[in-house]
């Protein structure tokens, strides 16, 4: 498909970068403090990424979102607050990295909720402390309040060494989302590397860039097949996906089905049309050939679905124009069975298929000795030909009939 109408633009993208910042609080305080070194670090990753973003042409930021989970050790209301605090003050803190041009219309938000001692279990488990786990479950279906559930748990004498100096802590985090658009068409070598990343990240634009510079065939129905994946209406991905698996022959007539029509381009139908008579569905491809417009470049593709539908007449040249062995098919099929006999004698005499023809031309002259003859030699130059003969109706009677075979010396 190369016509532009159809072909996808460049689209505005919007991207995200996800990640976490492991930001220190001293306990019960709901701001951090920059000198530590840590903080100084975590604060100077998320300022580079925020750097690097600005600094993409056509690249424009969007919104930062900061979300923190705190344990549930303690007070629910109060863990509760405290971390809505700690992520206020971390979001009104990043936002003075970003340029103030670029945060004029910028959104940022802040999230704040309490993990449940069930996240406990789960980590214990993970680690194989089967009965720590079961025992600290026991407790939350016990007890339906959090605040009950963690009296309960302090209890435990394993509590100290396990919950609150390992798992515990794991369960305070603090993650964020940056969005920002990007206004500018990715070179290949960007879209390649978001490909490995993601695939679904791609838009079709991307896909099309992508799949088009790709010379692998197997990489590229790869590709194909997932771009279709993600939008099922891409019409130039399921043209082209056809187009590559009619070449190798292994169409599918079910891949642009969901396209043809008198609205589709020509280069829709006609693919379809190819699939549909590939896969023997001559009726269908009939009804499809209604939106293929005659010309230089369908008028042999239109002449062979209309032979394959018993129109032969008005198409006899048009297929006889394409080779003897074709034009001797046409005179069969119209049961002119003498001219397809003479013509046979001049095709070349080292292809089994010239043998068969001419069997099928003889046996139909009521000369099955010399039939059975063509056919025998047929079938030992390609003995894949016997599998055809025993459902031919022209032949199959050759290999039951005895009496026909000629007296071996």
């Amino acid at each position: 498909m190369n016509d532009s109408a159809y072909i996808p633009k460049p689209e505005m993208q919007l991207r995200d970068s996800r990640g976490e910042v492991n930001l220190r609080f001293p306990i019960g305080k709901s701001v951090f403090d920059t000198n530590d070194p840590q903080n100084a670090a975590e604060v100077e990753k998320m300022h580079q990424q925020i750097q690097q973003i600005a600094g993409t042409k056509d690249a424009t930021l969007q919104a930062l979102s900061m979300e923190g989970t705190s344990s549930p050790d303690g007070r629910y209301n109060y863990n509760l607050t405290l971390a809505q605090r700690r992520m206020d003050f971390a979001v009104n803190y990043l936002r003075q990295l970003v340029p103030e041009e670029l945060r004029r219309d910028m959104q940022f938000k802040s999230k704040a909720a309490v993990a449940p001692w069930s996240d406990v279990v789960k980590l214990m488990r993970a680690d194989s402390l089967y009965d720590e786990a079961a025992q600290v479950e026991q407790i939350v279906k016990r007890y339906g309040n959090i605040d009950q559930q963690g009296r309960a748990i302090r209890k435990l004498p394993f509590f100290g060494r396990l919950l609150e100096g390992k798992y515990l802590p794991q369960l305070r985090k603090v993650g964020y989302v940056m969005n920002y658009s990007i206004f500018r068409q990715l070179t290949l070598e960007e879209i390649a590397e978001l490909y490995e990343k993601d695939y679904k990240q791609l838009s079709r634009f991307e896909f099309f860039k992508l799949y088009r510079n790709e010379t692998d065939r197997n990489k590229r129905e790869k590709i194909l097949r997932q771009s279709l994946e993600m939008y099922p209406s891409f019409m130039a991905a399921a043209n082209d996906l056809e187009a590559l698996l009619i070449n190798r022959q292994a169409s599918d007539p079910d891949i642009l089905r969901r396209f043809v029509g008198r609205s589709a381009p020509q280069v829709v139908n006609t693919n379809q049309m190819i699939a549909l008579l590939n896969a023997g569905l001559y009726s269908q491809a009939d009804s499809v050939a209604d939106f293929v417009a005659d010309n230089e470049q369908s008028h042999l593709l239109l002449a062979v679905n209309a032979v394959l539908n018993g129109r032969y007449e008005d198409n006899f040249n048009t297929v006889a124009q394409t080779g003897k062995r074709n034009e001797l098919i046409m005179l069969l099929a119209m049961k002119r069975n003498k001219e397809a006999s003479e013509l046979s004698k001049t095709l070349p005499e080292d292809e089994a298929l010239t043998h068969y023809l001419r069997a099928i031309c003889l046996n139909r002259l009521d000369d099955p000795v010399d039939a059975y003859k063509a056919l025998k030699k047929a079938l030992e130059m390609d003995p894949s030909l016997e599998k055809i003969a025993h459902v031919d109706g022209d032949v199959n009677d050759l290999l039951l009939d005895k009496k026909n075979q000629p007296n071996e010396q």
